[in-house]
């Protein structure tokens, strides 16, 4: 469709439609805004579970470079951490995993794809966990120009100028938001998915507690979310 033809269309609209495309994107805006804030404050949480390391890592004596944050990051990672911990402990196979011999034989099959775990290899796949910290920030990223998006249609509902730039911008989020739904399923389903599924570690920071987390959300109830806000 020319611009000329958009605007002609436009032209012969009746209020009523106008204040439907309105109304319609507003709904869009909201529902999207909303998704795209809670995704950004699992993102948000993420990152200060990784500033709280990083911080005890140089308290400790440890160099920047070796407290690096690009290696791996904490909140991906931390199943494999609260697996450790449980290995030799049947107690906290009970509290920190819903089906430890599950758990166990994800565990084997991680081993399985990603070698003998070596941390000095920034290419190794155990240090890049999980990934949901990538699902919080692409969904994040992508709900909120989304919502944007909406609201430059609620623009143009009377604006051509601003229908045909949202109908452009439109098109390139609805590719975007495709690539998320797909990085979405598969790292929620993968090996390393499926088995932090299963983990029942606290991931909620928590700058009073002495560990830095609290049990207010845990990696089950995270994969939980992220299920529920994908199928959305």
């Amino acid at each position: 469709m020319s611009a000329e033809s958009l605007q002609a269309s436009m032209a012969h609209e009746t209020q009523c439609k106008k204040c439907c495309i309105a109304i319609g994107s507003i709904v869009h805006l909201v529902f999207a805004g909303v998704i795209g804030l809670i995704y950004a404050l699992w993102w948000a949480n993420a990152n200060s579970l990784q500033s709280h390391y990083n911080t005890i890592c140089v308290e400790a004596g440890g160099s920047e470079d070796e407290c690096d944050t690009n290696q791996a990051t904490l909140y991906d990672v931390g199943p494999l951490l609260y697996f450790t911990a449980s290995y030799n402990s049947p107690t906290l196979q009970n509290e920190l995993w819903t089906d430890w011999s599950q758990a166990l034989d994800y565990a084997v099959q991680i081993e399985q794809e990603c070698g003998v775990i070596e941390t000095e290899d920034v290419d190794n796949c155990w240090l890049d966990g999980n990934r949901w910290s990538k699902i919080f920030a692409l969904c994040g990223v992508t709900m909120i120009l989304l919502a944007a998006n909406s609201g430059l249609m609620i623009l143009g509902a009377w604006s051509f100028h601003a229908r045909g730039l949202a109908a452009c911008c439109g098109s390139l989020c609805c590719c975007l938001n495709l690539a998320a739904i797909i990085t979405t399923g598969v790292f929620r389903y993968n090996t390393w998915g499926n088995f932090s599924a299963l983990c029942e570690g606290p991931t909620k920071y928590d700058s009073s507690n002495e560990y830095g987390v609290n049990n207010d959300r845990t990696y089950s109830g995270d994969a939980e979310l992220i299920v529920a806000l994908w199928i959305c």
